[in-house]
């Protein structure tokens, strides 16, 4: 996602991906995690930043006019950490769908998602308001919940 935000084509966005697994499968022998050295997903940021910086090397090297198809290496930070915002917010929501009924969760991405209005929702999913909004109470408490542990063990 990382690359395809930075605009990298999808051939070598598949080369990052198989140049930071196979780095990593060479490490991992010796691998050990210490958080007091930072957190795997600093690793992975670091080693994605280094393959797509050789591409862009690579491919600067082989361009006569030295086009490149992506932004400078420094945009790759801010990108990392909003591919990794929406990346944390898709698993918090599939945590907290497995741990609802399929209407309750349904009751909360209609209003909290789509933005359909409470009393709309209410009728389609045959619930009272005070359902539908104690519904998205309680899967946006599992959301938050589950945010807040992603980021004290991974960061």
């Amino acid at each position: 996602a990382v690359c395809r935000r930075l605009g990298v084509r999808d051939d070598d966005a598949d080369d990052v991906v198989q140049e930071v697994m196979l780095g990593f499968f060479r490490a991992s022998p010796e691998f050990e995690y210490d958080p007091a050295k930072g957190r795997f997903r600093g690793y992975l940021k670091a080693a994605t930043a280094r393959a797509i910086h050789r591409l862009c090397s690579a491919h600067a090297r082989r361009d006569a006019d030295g086009r490149r198809g992506t932004e400078p290496a420094e945009a790759i930070g801010s990108v990392w950490e909003s591919e990794w915002g929406r990346s944390v917010l898709a698993r918090a929501l599939r945590f907290a769908a497995d741990r609802v009924e399929p209407r309750t969760f349904e009751a909360f991405e209609l209003t909290a998602i789509r933005g359909v209005p409470t009393d709309a929702a209410s009728e389609r999913l045959s619930m009272t308001e005070a359902g539908v909004r104690q519904a998205r109470s309680r899967v946006s408490r599992l959301i938050r919940e589950e945010i807040e542990r992603i980021a004290e063990t991974e960061g």
